[in-house]
């Protein structure tokens, strides 16, 4: 009886077109299989389409397409031509029988059916198939194997014709498989294969298995080195030997073997040519080889002294004593562990001269983890000596200026508050920061700067007293120790003594520079207990220095360290505004009093806190400009002005928008193409921007200032001085430059009517403005006296909290609907 799985049960289809007789055969056979059924011939070919079933019990005399024709059908589907048909008649006659098996049917059962009869017989056929199935599966996968492994494998007759071959890829023999059947073998494999192969017969002939190694080419044309297996086999009774050839590819063995051979000659000739002594010992310390450079170093040739003791080819002593030092080789094979030269050996030549000599020995250890041998490599140390004392001086020295760095200063900082803790005094730090450093190595180029660092670096070691120290631990930062300090008003004398040095002109090439300087002092112990605290509280008492307007310097208080945690707070908090969006763009209207109308305005920056309210732009502007971070909040202001300009043109056509722009943001190289790239992007004309610089920008460089402006206003773009009277004004720099618009700072128009001095700056500037043909627009204009006063002088542009406050755009625009109504 036939038994099957649950899980993988036969399928059955039964056709009959009585149920009767289904339902007979379905009881008969119930258990064998999955059943299935159908009572007519197009029924049963769409069942089968989709089952596929393994056996078809099938009814010959049906309505419309009888049991012959659906028979037919079945069988011209590929998913049937292995199924079982089992035809089901009432008749007998032979001739119906003989059709049914010239159709494809395997079996007959008559009706009536026999149960016993009918389960016996399709249970034996769904056994057969089912052994079928595993013996094709079990061929397939020999098969599989066979074109799968990775070597080539061969049935040859005794006259070495190809009658099997595994190479269904061709990548042994051209052609396709069915192809190489029936080649011989000096066909597949050329003519220099066959006869390597007719020398080694006699052999094969004698032990039944021959081996050999040889190259070929591939059918693609490239060589491959093969190992060449040969087997003989008896192909039947009474007939001549036949041949088992299997072809293994070991071209990478063979290239590795040829790598391996190259590479101990690259080893050898490198051996040979190395300035470093190498001598290769045993594991029992006996010298199997030395290269020509231990030869030179010891004065002891290795055709005599190999086979010798390491000590005797290599004796080593404690210095110039006689104090014998147990050879690194030796310790190296006892430990099995690299080792290293003891301080100050030396080793005695042959001609009694002792050499300075260091390195180390390792074990050498085959596959099995067993020490074989040691080497040890070695060299003149007075070499190495010199070159660490140069080494010792790049580690502790800045590459630039040659000035001690931060780790040496720190060794030294460390030694002298153990000195002051000793002897009860006092030891200085004293931090130095270059003030507006970075616009110079911005503008005029780094060379130029590295040029000025040393020869700042060179008036600070003038500065110093004997056993002070000076370093510079990185950009234009430098770092004094006062190692002694018993008067602290001496520091205060130093620092205004180093102030005064470096505030001498710098002359590089054609040009001269002016530099200032601010310090932050702090000593020990009355400021800091420890090497940390000092460095952090002198960096903190620069920053106030710096914050006191610069060119000046400062002892530390906690007071400071506490600003600088703040400072660094809202450092943290801008970054993260930045980020998240939260800056605005606030303009304040530039009113034209003879046009009575508005006629532009000013971009101005605001941040609002995580509550709502606004933070003073004089609490962030200078730390933006500190950081960097100005150059991303500049962006944003002149990207959104811009837009925000370009949709005004509605409302007031030809209205300018103003943008301040930092001394920070026009020393980037591209700032000229940065200006060009927004307007482009936002689509706003160039002729309604105004850029407004101060005068410290201006001054800064001016030869690049001159040539970045004219290229602004060659663009179209206008340029306003800012805070005009505030700063270095001077006739010829607003003569040389392509200025459009003075700026009158606030603080002489808001008590000008008050201060007779302010009234006279403000007049003075007017007539100067004039007579330049430059615009003027007064700031801080508040009430309507000053405005009247003003206009009554000559000028007409006016901006102040008389005509309107900072406001946000959508403020700004129900401004100048009103102004032009």
């Amino acid at each position: 009886m036939f038994v099957t799985d649950t899980s993988v049960l036969p399928t059955i289809l039964i056709v009959d077109d009585q149920p009767s007789n289904i339902l007979s055969i379905e009881q008969a056979i119930s258990g064998l299989g999955e059943l299935f059924f159908a009572t007519s011939g197009a029924q049963a070919l769409v069942i089968a389409e989709s089952k596929k079933p393994d056996l078809v019990l099938l009814d010959i005399e049906m309505p419309g397409m009888n049991g012959y024709e659906v028979c037919q059908a079945l069988r011209e589907m590929p998913s049937m031509a292995n199924s079982v048909i089992i035809f089901i008649t009432s008749h007998t006659e032979p001739e119906k029988e003989i059709e049914a098996l010239r159709l494809g049917g395997a079996d007959f059962l008559h009706k009536p059916i026999n149960h016993p009869i009918a389960r016996a017989r399709v249970s034996t056929h769904l056994s057969l198939q089912a052994k079928t199935k595993q013996l094709a599966a079990s061929q397939q996968n020999l098969s599989d194997i066979a074109y799968n492994l990775p070597v080539f494998i061969a049935h040859w007759d005794h006259q070495f014709l190809c009658l099997y071959s595994n190479d269904r890829e061709g990548a042994w023999i051209a052609g396709a498989v069915e192809q190489q059947i029936g080649q011989k073998i000096g066909q597949a494999f050329g003519e220099r294969f066959h006869e390597q192969v007719e020398k080694v017969l006699p052999a094969l002939q004698e032990s039944g298995k021959v081996t050999f190694d040889t190259s070929m080419r591939s059918p693609r044309g490239f060589l491959r080195y093969v190992e060449v297996t040969i087997l003989t086999q008896q192909c039947g009774e009474g007939e001549q030997a036949c041949y088992l050839m299997l072809l293994n590819d070991i071209t990478a063995r063979k290239q590795a073997e040829d790598a391996l051979r190259s590479e101990k000659e690259r080893i050898r000739v490198m051996l040979e040519s190395i300035a470093d002594a190498v001598i290769a010992t045993d594991a029992d310390g006996i010298v199997t080889y030395m290269n020509p450079a231990a030869e030179q170093m010891t004065g002891r040739m290795a055709s005599k002294y190999c086979g010798r003791a390491i000590e005797e080819v290599m004796p080593l002593y404690v210095g110039q004593t006689s104090r014998v030092l147990q050879n690194p080789i030796r310790v190296s094979l006892i430990e099995k562990r690299p080792v290293g030269m003891a301080i100050d050996t030396c080793l005695a030549r042959a001609d009694g001269e002792r050499l300075n000599v260091e390195d180390a020995a390792a074990p050498i250890f085959d596959q099995y983890g067993d020490v074989i041998g040691a080497i040890i490599v070695f060299h003149d140390v007075s070499v190495a000596r010199q070159l660490a004392i140069q080494m010792t001086h790049i580690v502790n020295h800045d590459s630039l200026t040659n000035l001690p760095n931060k780790v040496l200063l720190r060794d030294r900082t460390e030694n002298a508050i153990e000195i002051a803790a000793l002897h009860k005094h006092r030891v200085a730090l004293v931090m130095l920061d270059l003030d507006n450093f970075k616009m110079i190595n911005d503008s005029i180029g780094h060379s130029v700067g590295d040029l000025i660092l040393q020869k700042v670096a060179l008036r600070l070691k003038s500065a110093i007293g004997r056993g002070e120290t000076v370093c510079r631990q990185g950009g234009d930062e430098f770092l004094i120790l006062l190692h002694e300090v018993h008067d602290v008003d001496m520091v205060g004398q130093f620092c205004e003594s180093v102030l005064a040095t470096l505030s001498d002109v710098y002359l590089v090439g054609d040009k001269r520079f002016n530099l200032s300087a601010s310090l932050g002092v702090s000593i020990y112990p009355d400021d800091a207990e420890d090497i940390e605290a000092l460095y952090r509280h002198a960096d903190s008492a620069m920053y106030t220095a710096k914050a006191a307007g610069k060119n000046k310097f400062s002892f530390f208080a906690h007071e400071i360290e506490e600003g600088l945690k703040t400072k660094h707070d809202l450092e943290m908090r801008m970054r993260a505004a930045i980020e998240s969006n939260s800056f605005e763009v606030f303009y304040q209207p530039k009113y034209c009093t003879t046009e009575e109308k508005i006629i532009g305005a000013e971009a101005l920056v605001r941040w609002r806190d995580e509550t709502g309210g606004l933070i003073s732009p004089l609490s962030f502007i200078p730390l933006a400009e500190e950081t960097g971070l100005i150059n991303r909040i500049g962006a944003f202001v002149l990207k959104t002005a811009c837009k925000d300009c370009l949709a005004w043109q509605a409302l007031s056509p030809n209205l300018k928008v103003a943008v301040n722009v930092s001394a920070i943001q026009f020393a980037q190289a591209d700032f000229v193409c940065f200006i060009n790239a927004m307007l482009r992007e936002t689509g706003l004309s160039p002729s309604l921007l105004e850029l407004e610089v101060t005068e410290s920008v201006l001054v800064c460089n001016l030869e690049n200032m001159l040539i970045v402006l004219k290229e602004l206003r060659g663009m179209g773009v206008s340029i306003a001085i800012d805070d005009f009277g505030t700063g270095y004004s001077s006739l010829t720099y607003l003569k040389r430059f392509p200025i459009n618009v003075l700026k009158i700072d606030q603080g002489f128009t808001r008590d000008m009517l008050r201060d007779e001095s302010d009234h006279g700056i403000v007049e003075a500037i007017i007539r100067m403005a004039g007579s330049l043909k430059i615009d003027l627009v007064a700031e801080g204009v508040e009430t309507k006296e000053i405005a009247n006063e003003l206009k009554r002088l000559g000028c007409t542009t006016m901006q102040g909290y008389y005509y309107g406050r900072p406001q946000p755009a959508k403020a700004f625009i129900a401004s100048l609907v009103q102004s032009n109504e």
